[in-house]
């Protein structure tokens, strides 16, 4: 459990899975009373935090949101192509699901930056240099000289 969620923290790891659980509305009842499918809700959580893979309590919590939001949206989707409903009505859950799929991303992004400690990194794979061209190497910085006094 130490390494689903981030932490040691037993109780952490408790509150975190429970409040999980509870977006798998539809699989688990509010009132707990179903076991079965509870286990069921806390078998997918874990199978999906080994995947994420939080290295402490931060990640833990963001990884928490991002299964949550995955749900509500995946959920909401179900919703919109339920029959019988006015255009309206799938327009709104359509939009909804929308904005839950673009936090889900911008939370991919946030724990990507987290771990990366916000620095990016391009790799140039191919280099194509014509006959007579030049190119440089390293890293190159735009602009005038500070001091033109000194050039002749």
């Amino acid at each position: 459990m130490s390494e689903a969620f981030g932490t040691a923290d037993p109780d952490l790891q408790g509150h975190l899975l429970d409040q999980i659980v509870q977006t798998f509305r539809g699989t688990v009842s509010t009132d707990g009373a179903d076991n079965e499918a509870s286990t069921a809700a806390a078998n997918k959580t874990m199978a999906i935090l080994t995947g994420i893979k939080p290295r402490d309590e931060l990640e833990g919590l963001l990884a928490a949101q991002m299964i949550s939001v995955h749900n509500m949206a995946m959920r909401t989707m179900g919703l919109a192509m339920l029959g019988g409903q006015t255009f309206e009505g799938k327009k709104s859950n359509v939009n909804y699901a929308t904005k839950m799929l673009r936090t889900f991303i911008a939370q991919m992004e946030t724990l990507k930056r987290y771990r990366t400690g916000g620095q990016q990194k391009m790799v140039v794979e191919h280099v194509h240099v014509s006959e007579g061209g030049q190119a440089i190497v390293g890293t190159v910085h735009q602009g005038g000289r500070k001091n033109d006094k000194n050039r002749e």
